[in-house]
């Protein structure tokens, strides 16, 4: 089934493009803008593909505190590919504290990838002491991947910079990386990916250059997995003082 094709330049034609009942669209933005306002994509069984037009990668930039996209709805995929997702971490309403994620995955059946972060797309620049992550928080049941080279990148979080995966003993996360990269990510807990109650999978691409106290590159939990095939985990580090956690991969 062909995709219903958005051309957006716009917040307005944005939301207005990410209500339609269409089950399978394509958002084509051809400038970049400001997200003023918390964006939701919901809807079950969606295929989203959200990329930039000619002339990109276009941004949409952070204009608003707190969680900027919620992305809710059993069954659908949310497809980045082309285009940067900031947090605008370097305008001063925003250096301190975002107040939130800049993606917040909660769709809650893991059947499919419900937020997957493509070639030359990013998920960056976010800082927020508020909420577990400052890049992109997965509820349980959510599954993210990161593919291609598809990033999340140079966030800062007050507990998480990267990701955090928040299963439950009922219901677990996912994460995939195949060939993407989380990296140049700080956290005052972990740099790039706090791994609870939930699998981390990794055939190739990179998780580097992460700074946390309970692991640089990842806190893997004792009820989480991490399936590790190929990639690299290099030039992570702990910050702060006190006990010892590992630089690149704590399995605790």
């Amino acid at each position: 089934m062909a995709s219903i094709v958005f051309p957006v330049s716009s917040h307005a034609q944005l939301t207005s493009a990410l209500a339609s009942t269409e089950t399978n669209i394509e958002i084509v933005v051809g400038q970049s803008f400001s997200v003023t306002s918390a964006v939701a994509i919901s809807g079950a069984g969606k295929t989203i593909t959200m990329t930039s037009g000619t002339g990109g990668p276009y941004t949409l930039l952070r204009g608003a505190t707190g969680v900027l996209f919620t992305l809710t709805g059993a069954g659908s995929t949310v497809t980045l590919t082309n285009i940067l997702i900031d947090g605008n971490k370097a305008t001063t309403a925003y250096a301190t504290n975002a107040g939130g994620s800049l993606f917040y995955v909660n769709a809650a059946a893991p059947s499919v990838p419900n937020l997957v972060v493509s070639s030359g797309a990013a998920i960056q620049n976010n800082k927020s002491t508020t909420g577990n992550a400052a890049g992109v928080l997965v509820a349980a049941g959510g599954w993210l991947r990161l593919q291609n080279g598809g990033a999340v990148r140079y966030n800062d979080g007050g507990s998480n910079g990267g990701v955090y995966l928040n299963g439950t003993a009922a219901v677990s996360c996912r994460m995939d990386i195949y060939g993407g990269s989380l990296d140049h990510n700080t956290g005052t807990s972990v740099g790039g990916a706090y791994v609870l109650r939930s699998q981390l999978y990794m055939t190739s691409g990179a998780i580097a250059y992460n700074n946390g106290v309970n692991g640089g590159g990842a806190y893997v939990n004792a009820n989480a997995t991490f399936t590790l095939d190929g990639g690299y985990v290099e030039y992570n580090t702990t910050i702060g003082s006190g006990a010892v956690h590992g630089g690149g991969i704590d399995l605790s």
